[in-house]
């Protein structure tokens, strides 16, 4: 019965974050995009048929054209292979 309760507890483990280079806070905030700010960035492991993946939640500073002041938040999974490029 030990060697049960040893599995069930493994399965409920969440898998392990690990580093990707692209994945964090610095690297992501070193485009010096105009009025944006990065509030985090998680590297999340792959599951299933999903593939490593770096979770950035972060926000844009709206003024003008049609906006209003203020900010609007976003979420982006940027794939583990990322070559930090964007359009």
């Amino acid at each position: 019965m030990p060697l049960a309760g040893a599995i069930s507890m493994r399965a409920m483990t969440p898998a392990p974050t690990m580093a990707l280079p692209n994945c964090s806070i610095a690297a992501l905030s070193s485009f010096n995009i105009t009025d944006v700010v990065i509030a985090s960035a998680t590297a999340v492991a792959a599951s299933g048929p999903n593939p490593d993946y770096c979770d950035v939640i972060g926000s844009v500073a709206t003024d003008g054209e049609g906006a209003e002041p203020g900010a609007v938040r976003f979420q982006l999974d940027l794939p583990a292979a990322w070559n930090r490029k964007y359009l």
